[in-house]
């Protein structure tokens, strides 16, 4: 299986411009640091956001926690569904995880699903913001896929330009062998619990090394790791778990 870590770096202007100058800093330090690194594509990502509407009360809530619910597409995880994830509250756990629900929908069906959500459930459900990525950029290197793209807010400036809250480097890199008989089980999984820690790990290294000539101007870049959990033959539950990454990342912060 793959297995992967997600950087977030904001782009406190939001300018487009800005966010395309990212891109070329990593780009060249991808250049620089592996030569031999190919172009592997293109990828795309559509992410849209609700936040739950608090229960009525006379005097309201100032301690009111929220939750999110998530519609989010990215081509390399499934090229054809949409996942829809509700994030419940921080305080909502199962094992110590923050406890979600996660169901997918065709992707030819994502924005009836969303306009239902806005237009049927206005009670419940508030839309919060929409987000594109439309032309990212993917490189192998070696053994890691590398794939960046600027992040793209439906709400435009009054030029009509675009608006980029953020830039997206997704680094994934294989963990554990091919998939195994049910008796050699066990055995993967023990070898999947070290592996995890030596994949993190060489992500981090990787980005450490395409990001050190690079100025994302003073940026508070946010890591995010998958889960760390063998699945084994269950490939949905796989991308479930790197499904719950990618809305961490888009999340806001609390």
């Amino acid at each position: 299986m793959r297995y992967h870590g997600l950087y977030y770096i904001p782009n406190q202007g939001a300018q487009l411009t800005a966010s395309q100058d990212f891109i070329k800093q990593i780009v060249s330090g991808i250049e620089t640091s592996y030569p031999r690194a190919d172009a592997a594509g293109a990828w795309t990502l559509s992410h849209r956001m609700l936040r739950d509407v608090p229960p009525y009360k006379e005097h309201g809530q100032t301690d009111y926690v929220h939750a999110y619910q998530h519609l989010l597409h990215v081509s390399t995880v499934s090229p054809d569904r949409t996942y829809n994830l509700i994030q419940h509250p921080p305080q909502t756990t199962q094992n110590g995880i923050p406890q979600v629900e996660i169901a997918s929908i065709p992707l030819t069906q994502t924005d009836t699903h969303f306009a239902f959500l806005v237009n049927q459930l206005p009670l419940l459900w508030v839309p919060q913001r929409v987000l594109d990525l439309p032309n990212g950029k993917i490189y192998q290197a070696g053994e890691f896929q590398i794939h960046i793209g600027e992040l793209r807010s439906r709400r435009q400036a009054s030029t009509g330009v675009p608006t980029s809250p953020a830039v997206l480097v997704c680094i994934s890199t294989t963990v554990g062998g091919p998939d195994d008989e049910a008796e050699n089980s066990s055995s993967v999984a023990e070898e999947s619990i070290t592996d995890f820690g030596y994949a993190q790990e060489s992500i981090r290294e990787l980005w450490n090394t395409i990001k050190k000539d690079a100025s994302f101007s003073r940026a508070d870049i946010r890591e995010f790791m998958q889960l760390t959990q063998d699945f084994g033959n269950d490939k949905e539950l796989a991308r479930e778990a790197v499904v719950r990454m990618w809305c961490a990342a888009l999340s806001p912060r609390t």
